[in-house]
């Protein structure tokens, strides 16, 4: 009897077990859908590399150097009167001169710009040397009461006024008999064997090279320099930016250099290299290459203010000097000649002549997002 008992208790106990566990069962049982993914990914190349090494002007000129003047048989040199103060004359170059480099593969799209230097946050902006078109001559001081002064050669001495930014008149047989100034001026008219005393076109003596071909006509000038390096940086004639596409190359080298001819002869459209003046003192002086000397002339008045022995003139006003910015904004002043009674304070245009040589430059390489195909 108490056997049957123990029977029926361990039956209910499995009974129960079973329910048990289909129940938990249930609560367990679901469904699983999954799928998954990854990636990964470096940062692009870009790896260009601009260089940008080298100078061109220098404080001293000396047969053998770099930077060096026509060599004679005295092997004369130039120099000026203290160092780091870089010039340049008729007769010197500079064969080194700056090299730009840029290199590199970059899996961007990228666009190459060459623009003026910076210093200090402003750009140095790059000037010509220039002497502009016209008549020019040099108005040589002396004591009136030195001077034989009469009716036949009164037209060759002029009086000076300080009015309207300073003039010269002719002087009048009226002048002989009112009374002369204590100086009166007498003209170096650099004239031509014809007689004609006008430039015919802009006088630019400084020739640039690049990658030594010659610059000639319009594309002689520092915008023309950049505009031919980028093309032999790049291959391409785009002025002063090229772009290319990803993956595209940039392996490109340029030197730029110059040179102030040394010569007898004078520039096409300029005065005749038989030119000569009609002043005592110098008479029988053949002048050559008058631009040249007048370009010397005017930066010796404009850096010597005692010098009151002559002074230029452009037609009968006189020239005047001044260091003015090479640009609103520049980082770098030059030398420029004016007339008139207002100074600039801005190279122009307008100039009758520059007289400090810019050239500088900044290669950059940038991404772009669109470039042009």
């Amino acid at each position: 009897m108490k056997k049957n008992k123990m029977m029926r208790a361990a039956s209910g106990m499995l009974v129960a077990t079973l329910i048990s566990t289909c129940g938990f069962s249930g609560a367990l049982a679901k469904y699983v859908v999954a799928d998954g993914v990854s990636d990964a990914a470096r940062v692009a190349k870009f790896g260009v590399v601009v260089t940008a090494a080298g100078s061109l002007f220098g404080d001293s000129y000396g047969a053998g150097d770099t930077i060096q003047k026509y060599t004679n048989a005295n092997q004369e040199s130039v120099s000026t009167a203290s160092a780091g103060t870089l010039v340049v004359a008729p007769g010197t170059k500079n064969d080194k001169g700056m090299t730009f480099t840029v290199k590199g593969t970059p899996e961007v799209s990228t666009k190459l710009t060459m623009e003026d230097a910076a210093k200090g946050g402003n750009p140095i902006v790059n000037t010509d040397l220039k002497l502009k078109a016209g008549a020019y001559s040099i108005m040589v001081a002396v004591e009136s009461a030195n001077a034989v002064i009469t009716a036949d050669n009164v037209g060759q001495y002029y009086k000076y006024a300080t009015t309207g930014g300073g003039t010269f008149t002719q002087l009048q047989n009226s002048d002989l008999t009112n009374g002369l100034d204590a100086t009166v001026y007498k003209k170096v008219a650099l004239t031509t064997a014809d007689g004609a005393a006008k430039m015919t076109g802009d006088y630019l003596p400084i020739t640039w090279t690049v990658d030594g071909t010659a610059l000639t006509g319009t594309d002689n000038t520092v915008a023309g320099v950049k505009t031919a390096v980028v093309k032999k940086v790049t291959g391409a004639d785009t002025g002063n930016t090229a772009t290319k596409k990803p993956g595209e190359q940039w392996n490109g080298t340029s030197t730029v250099t110059w040179a102030w001819a040394f010569s007898d002869a004078a520039p096409s459209g300029a005065w005749a290299a038989t030119a000569t003046d009609v002043i005592d003192g110098w008479e029988n002086t053949t002048l050559k290459d008058m631009e040249d000397t007048v370009l010397g002339q005017m930066i010796a008045l404009a850096t010597d203010t005692s010098n009151t022995t002559y002074k230029i003139a452009s037609g009968d006003a006189e020239v005047k000097y001044a260091e003015v910015d090479a640009a609103t904004g520049s980082a770098n002043k030059v030398w420029v000649a004016y007339t008139g009674a207002t100074a600039p304070t801005v190279a122009s245009a307008n100039d009758l002549a520059c007289l400090t040589a810019t050239f500088g430059a900044r290669v950059v390489v940038e991404q772009v997002d669109n470039p042009t195909p």
